[in-house]
């Protein structure tokens, strides 16, 4: 399944017949479907747990990154129009501010001559500063766009960990004893092990949604962001992990002790 994660980068998505040279990409279509999978198989191990719950959040977040791609990958024509009719109207003013400095209307002195410039610079400035601000507009746009999905990511992040939070492999020894208020742990070892596990896949595919923003804006802010969160699910994941060499490593010792 880490393999289809990654795919050329043709319209398509496609392997096949694609040259080597050519830049690979996260495929939103194929990160959604392995999310889908996973949802799937932790409905079918724990359906009675909230953990297929938090999958779906990540799966309708995931499906919103994928159109956001698409849209940000296009550009917003309305702001292209008025940057244009902006350079046309800049162009316009140069022309006519190049026209009045002519000594046949009237400018004589060097006074008259830095009035009419003065009054030109002014209106140009005015109008550069207006392409500068719709050009800045659409990238604050997209950029305002994936900050909002970055934060419902980041939190999902905590909500996966709470669910590993209280999954401590000391509860499978015999000698646990429970506390008042100590969470009630029916789950085998070989199901603690499953619900860890499906807590760090979708960590790992928080951090593959996370990354698709990466490659559809050139923004240094929205990439430090992003790897801040990548540096966050790895070590939740390293967490989990620890956890679940802990139960398999008690495995081995009850096997050695049976025989």
């Amino acid at each position: 399944m880490i393999k289809g994660l990654i795919s050329n980068a043709s319209p398509w998505g496609r392997r096949d017949n694609i040259k080597e040279s050519q830049p690979k990409v996260l495929d939103p279509d194929v990160v959604l479907e392995g999310l889908i999978r996973l949802r799937k198989r932790i409905d079918e191990r724990f359906p009675c747990r909230n953990l297929g719950l938090v999958c779906r959040d990540l799966e309708a977040i995931a499906r919103d990154v994928k159109r956001n791609c698409r849209s940000i990958e296009k550009p917003i024509w309305g702001l292209r129009f008025g940057i244009a009719g902006l350079v046309l109207l800049a162009v316009g003013m140069l022309i006519m501010t190049l026209n009045r400095i002519d000594y046949a209307f009237g400018i004589k002195t060097l006074a008259d001559l830095v009035l009419v410039l003065d009054s030109g610079v002014n209106d140009l400035v005015m109008v550069f500063l207006g392409i500068f601000f719709l050009v800045s507009l659409e990238k604050r746009i997209k950029r305002k766009v994936a900050f909002r999905v970055l934060r419902e990511l980041n939190a999902l992040i905590h909500v996966i960990d709470m669910h590993q939070l209280t999954k401590d492999p000391g509860r499978l020894l015999n000698s646990w004893k429970s506390s008042l208020y100590s969470p009630k742990n029916t789950m085998s070892s070989f199901e603690l092990v499953r619900y860890l596990d499906y807590c760090s896949e979708m960590l790992s595919f928080v951090s593959k949604v996370a990354s698709l923003h990466i490659q559809r804006i050139d923004d240094p802010e929205i990439i430090a962001a992003v790897n801040k969160m990548e540096i966050l699910t790895t070590g939740l994941s390293r967490k989990i992990w620890q956890k679940i060499m802990i139960i398999r490593g008690m495995e081995i010792s009850k096997s050695s002790a049976a025989s």
